[in-house]
């Protein structure tokens, strides 16, 4: 996993260049790579100088497998239960 302080290997793209047909699929597998090896949206974000919305379109483009949400912290679901609230059958 990379670490926070790692910068991810990945181009400055000036948001005045057309990112398409090859150029566009050499810079999706660089991403991809990056994305792989543990960098985050937000962190490719901040060393290409693109949009967030650019950048998990080309990850998804590029068939990368999106990690969920969230970091370490996150440790249940939104659907779940919390822990402190008993279950009763008082609404039955």
């Amino acid at each position: 996993m990379m670490q926070s302080s790692d910068a991810p290997q990945v181009p400055r793209i000036p948001a005045d260049v057309t990112v398409a047909g090859e150029y566009r699929a050499e810079v999706a597998h660089v991403f991809r790579a990056a994305y792989e090896r543990g960098a985050t949206i937000r962190a490719l974000v901040k060393t290409s100088g693109r949009s967030f919305g650019f950048v998990r379109k080309l990850l998804g483009e590029s068939g990368a497998t999106m990690r969920p949400r969230g970091g370490p912290w996150r440790r249940r679901s939104s659907t779940e239960a919390p822990d402190s609230v008993p279950v009763t059958d008082a609404a039955v």
